[in-house]
């Protein structure tokens, strides 16, 4: 990075969910409010909390952020007690160790094109011979989260796996598999894929741009794991910013 071109600095987080989300697959979760467990949080936020972030982003809307930083400043006060999703357990104790006043909601949804939303696939799948092939895609897609699921070590050891190459690419791979739904003519998995996910994604980059504009910025997002293959690429080929390793911290 010149000096003649400074650019904005992003440490991005994909973590598992701590409590059940909006997902494609939500297993059996951990009790993230144990007392092993919260050790294990606390080592993870004292990593991260030296990436020195003057901007966190979190996976929740912007209708979200308004109650969201109402909770955040009852926590700093001591007067909220942390739930256990992430945004909670990690971003709140990370902001607080910044002295940083507030969040930024980066999460989005996807536009879908008119009939090709993911519950568009079944009926397709039925009505054109497919239901085989989808079956079998959603059975390794829970195959592997169920192998993720049983990822061992602590939480530190698990977003470094998380966060590494041969997971991102398992992960990408699942909405690859989706593509082969559909024909030349209708290629309804690639049309999924493009609003369902991509679009959902690019949307959040948007979003994380929006937040970064100063490029002595240094944003930390956390964000589900599996967002964060396509979030990468857009950080690598940005103009204005620089992707920082999670393993740099963790």
């Amino acid at each position: 990075m010149s000096a003649e071109c400074p650019k904005a600095r992003i440490l991005l987080v994909g973590t598992e969910h701590f409590v059940s989300r909006r997902d494609l697959y939500n297993p059996h979760l951990k009790d993230m409010l144990s007392p092993d467990n919260q050790k294990e949080i606390l080592e993870v936020v004292e990593r991260l909390s030296a990436f020195r972030p003057t901007v966190i982003g979190v996976e929740h809307g912007s209708e979200r952020v308004p109650e969201l930083n109402e909770e955040y400043q009852l926590y700093l006060r001591g007067a909220f007690d942390l739930p256990a999703e992430e945004t909670y357990q990690v971003a709140f104790r990370i902001a607080e160790m910044a002295g940083l006043d507030r969040l930024h909601g980066i999460n989005a949804w996807g536009r879908e094109y008119e009939g090709t939303g993911y519950s568009d696939l079944d009926p397709y799948t039925k009505a054109h011979g497919q239901e085989t092939e989808l079956r079998s895609i959603l059975e390794k897609a829970r195959r592997v989260a169920e192998r993720d699921l049983h990822l061992g070590g602590s939480l530190r050891k698990r977003l470094l796996a998380m966060n590494g190459r041969e997971w991102l690419d398992s992960n990408l791979g699942f909405y690859m598999q989706l593509l082969r739904i559909g024909d030349e003519d209708e290629p309804i998995g690639a049309d999924v894929v493009t609003g369902w996910w991509y679009n959902r994604n690019l949307r959040i980059f948007s979003r994380m741009q929006a937040t970064s504009r100063d490029p002595s910025s240094r944003l930390l997002v956390l964000i589900g794991a599996g967002h964060v293959p396509i979030l990468r690429l857009c950080v690598e080929a940005s103009w204005d910013h620089e992707l920082v390793e999670v393993s740099d911290y963790l």
